[in-house]
């Protein structure tokens, strides 16, 4: 076994007694973890890291279900942090919304769609601006596919 391994070995350990506290703290205060809402996520680049996590419930052992993306908060992380998925789901809801617009708002003068474009598509919760600090699109693909939906709209 390498030094990685056995790195990992040891965080596994740590995290796996960090579940274990919560657990008992959760039974404690008799707030009930839902076990199938519980799933494990590995964030990497290049090594792919083979973790195994479980809850103890009732004396029965529950493997938690390693996924590969997750939704937090209304941001998808994936296992590598490109939020790649995120930005593709945000632009199509934005799509989708400004397609209402246009089929509900059909004679309108500029002033109100511009109103409705800033209060509908741009600021809302899960459209483009939501969370945007945290999934910052770096990349001049990720940008220019969000420039266009104000290309679009204009």
């Amino acid at each position: 076994m390498n030094l990685i391994e056995k790195v990992f070995q040891s965080d596994q350990q740590k995290l796996q007694s960090i579940l274990n506290v919560i657990k008992n703290w959760s039974d404690k205060w008799l707030l009930r973890l839902n076990i199938d809402e519980c799933k494990s996520v590995s964030y990497c680049i290049k090594h792919s890291i083979n973790t195994s996590y479980h809850i103890m419930d009732r004396n029965q052992l529950f493997h938690l279900e390693k996924v590969k993306s997750m939704v937090d908060l209304g941001v998808r992380f994936d296992s590598s942090l490109t939020f790649r998925d995120h930005i593709a789901e945000k632009i199509n809801k934005a799509y989708s919304v400004l397609g209402i617009i246009k089929r509900n708002f059909i004679y309108m003068d500029e002033d109100t769609f511009i109103l409705l474009y800033k209060s509908m598509v741009r600021p809302s919760a899960p459209h483009v601006e939501f969370a945007n600090l945290v999934w910052c699109p770096y990349k001049i693909g990720d940008l220019k596919e969000i420039e266009k939906i104000q290309k679009r709209a204009t």
